[in-house]
């Protein structure tokens, strides 16, 4: 009996299966890495979307930070309104909240007349017509080089940071001095660039003029201050709390001692009016000029609100606002997100940029 034999496979037939096995292969294996690839891509979208959320959550908790500080003040306010002292509530540092959320938020309030006002550097309209006949620096200028000076800035350093900081605020193209800077210091630089000639709006603009290397920037950050379209030199006498201040109001005529002693006989809190503060036996035998007088004051009109918040998942957002009276109200001037860098380690850079 005759056995039927399977058929005999040629072979083209074979290779044909091998390649569509080798393309069925392929294919799920492309769709296999599209789909680990959709998979990383969504988890990338859930995270950032989750981070986003949790940004968004924290940027409320600090606006919302803006409304309770505007009470403070108020309050403050309404209980010694011809007063601002550090025996106040918005003078207890910072403070830290537990929120429903799991949350923590801290803030602290910083009177922003309690350190050296930069845009008041500026040339004052009562000073022009005199400066013009005797070309000498405004008296702004010459505290803040004091100040400079007082925090151990080298001489000539602080003439050049003065000098140049007043061409970059008054609005015309000419350097007022040999030392100071104008459009043809930072065009001549490796990333030119032109003077604002306006006020400043940030500290951290300081590092595009000429003279304020990274190093002097952080010697003098915790006395300086910058209040946004405001060119008053406004010192709370109630409310400084570093010695060098007073010694820069003063100048030439206090030493950073007297300065000690002067806030040493401050009542706690605060003096009631300015002849108060003149009256103190560490400015006796001190010929105070009018013009500085002009320049101090025993009330605030603006303060920095900085606040932090971290979330349960560790996220951290930081943010400053400004405050400003209006009327019996405080109302958020200005406000940032993000926070400062504290200090960089690496090498200093000649240029900002």
């Amino acid at each position: 009996m005759n056995k039927r034999l399977p058929p005999r496979r040629n072979a083209a037939t074979m290779r044909q299966r091998g390649v569509a096995l080798i393309t069925v292969l392929l294919v799920v294996a492309l769709i296999s890495l599209m789909a680990v690839e959709m998979s990383e891509r969504l988890r990338r979208q859930l995270q950032r979307a989750t981070a986003l959320a949790a940004l968004d959550e924290a940027k409320w908790v600090n606006i919302g930070a803006e409304g309770f500080a505007s009470k403070v003040l108020k309050q403050d306010f309404e209980d010694s309104p011809e007063r601002t002292h550090l025996n106040q509530y918005w003078a207890v540092g910072s403070t830290s909240f537990p929120l429903e959320s799991g949350a923590v938020f801290s803030g602290e309030l910083k009177d922003m007349r309690s350190c050296f006002n930069l845009n008041g550097v500026r040339t004052q309209e009562a000073e022009q017509a005199e400066l013009q006949q005797t070309g000498e620096r405004p008296l702004a200028a010459k505290q803040f080089i004091a100040l400079l000076e007082a925090v151990e800035i080298d001489s000539y350093q602080a003439e050049v940071m003065a000098d140049s900081l007043v061409d970059w605020l008054d609005e015309d193209d000419y350097v007022n001095h040999s030392s100071g800077a104008e459009d043809s210091e930072y065009q001549s630089r490796t990333r030119p660039y032109l003077a604002a000639n306006s006020m400043l709006v940030d500290v951290g603009e300081l590092r595009a003029i000429n003279g304020f290397t990274q190093e002097a920037v952080f010697q003098i950050s915790p006395y300086v201050c910058v209040v946004p379209s405001s060119n008053k030199a406004l010192l709370n006498v109630n409310t400084v709390q570093h010695p060098e201040l007073f010694v820069a109001v003063f100048t030439p005529n206090m030493s950073l001692q007297q300065a000690e002693q002067l806030m040493a006989d401050r009542p706690s809190d605060g003096y009631e009016a300015i002849d108060d503060l003149l009256a103190s036996t560490a400015l006796a035998g001190i010929d105070i000029a009018d013009l500085v007088k002009n320049n101090l004051t025993v009330v605030s009109d603006a303060f920095l609100l900085k606040a932090s918040t971290q979330l349960a998942d560790g996220t951290r957002l930081q943010s400053e606002a400004l405050l400003k009276q209006d009327t019996n109200n405080w109302v958020a001037y200005s406000r940032r997100f993000g926070g400062r860098v504290e200090r960089v380690l690496d090498s200093e850079v000649d240029e900002p940029f």
